[in-house]
């Protein structure tokens, strides 16, 4: 059986805060507006602190202009929780005015824009390459990092495709606008964009289009990723501690590439964030993921999710294998 990885969490001072995490990063993923909740508006100024330590484009700080949202709060949530509690206020409350759906156009919603930074950009980009693949017209995308303006485009949408940090929020707008809901997970590794693919696939009629497309994009992952397997993955122990939406799609992966999971004090590799791999073993190599993480930044466009995603995840967990193997054999 192999060990579960727990969801990690920030330091926080006092029960309710990782919830108020939640909100304020769905705040800094829309500059435009603003949130109220109850005991944000005092939390604000330690998240804002803690947020652009790890996000270099955080929008937080200052006076907020745009229409306000009230978030039902929850003290006993989690970070997940915040943020999906933030697009319910979103999609409950904005007004899209006048609605006309086009053909083939979809929203996006539930993802969860953790920084407004080239990995989060990036992932945002994947999605859109993805629905264009099919034929499909990504009309907006909740959460992007983009203004109000482009989440009220989701009016034009004739689909839904909710991603699991949203999915209260997809079955209110789906509601609302009177179109179809289509529940997907995060594709997220090598198995879990093939099934995301798949599943569009099969919702918008779209079958040939997406096995094309895996078909030339898993073989092009493949094959690249060979020369890794034998060096930094066959036999190697992996644990991933974060957001349990990303833990699947991570087991998945490190199976396919012939390694096992293990817990956090017993992994070659410790996939997490910056406070757990601050107490993570000394002899662990480290892949800082999820937030916080303030020790990596991403300047470029290079998403996770995705065939690419999957295949930038396993270049950077199998250069910080191979290094940490180095490292403990006392080699430069």
């Amino acid at each position: 059986m192999r060990p579960k990885a727990a969801a990690a969490k920030p330091r926080v001072s006092r029960a309710g805060d990782a919830f108020l995490h939640g909100v304020a990063l769905a705040l800094n993923a829309v500059a435009d507006i603003t949130l109220r909740c109850e005991g944000l508006a005092e939390f604000l100024p330690k998240a804002e602190r803690l947020i652009k330590r790890h996000d270099l484009g955080s929008t937080l700080g200052g006076p907020r202009g745009g229409p306000g949202f009230d978030v039902t709060p929850d003290r006993s949530g989690s970070i997940e929780d915040g943020y999906g509690a933030a697009l319910d206020a979103l999609a409950r409350g904005v007004d899209f005015g006048r609605m006309r759906a086009s053909e083939g156009s979809v929203a996006v919603v539930g993802y969860m824009m953790e920084r407004n930074e080239g990995d989060h950009r990036g992932n945002v980009g994947e999605l859109e390459r993805m629905l264009h693949a099919l034929e499909l017209e990504p009309a907006a995308v909740w959460l992007s990092g983009r203004p109000l303006e482009h989440l009220l485009q989701a009016r034009r949408a004739s689909a839904i495709v909710s991603l699991p940090h949203g999915r209260a929020a997809g079955h209110v707008l789906a509601q609302r606008l009177g179109v179809k809901l289509v529940e997907a997970e995060l594709p997220f590794g090598l198995e879990a964009t093939r099934r995301f693919m798949e599943l569009l696939g099969r919702e918008f009629g779209r079958n040939a289009a997406a096995a094309n497309f895996i078909e030339a994009e898993l073989d092009a992952a493949v094959l690249r990723l060979q020369w890794s397997v034998p060096h930094a993955f066959l036999g190697r122990r992996f644990a991933f501690v974060g957001d349990r939406h990303y833990l699947r799609g991570f087991t998945e992966l490190i199976d396919e590439l012939g390694g096992t999971m293990a817990g956090a004090h017993e992994a070659e590799l410790v996939a997490a964030n910056t406070y757990v791999l601050d107490g993570a073993g000394a002899d662990a190599a480290r892949v800082e993921f999820g937030y916080p993480s303030e020790c990596e930044h991403v300047l470029h466009e290079a998403p996770f999710l995705g065939f690419p995603g999957a295949l930038a995840l396993s270049t950077r967990l199998a250069n910080e294998m191979v290094k940490g193997f180095y490292r403990r054999r006392g080699k430069p």
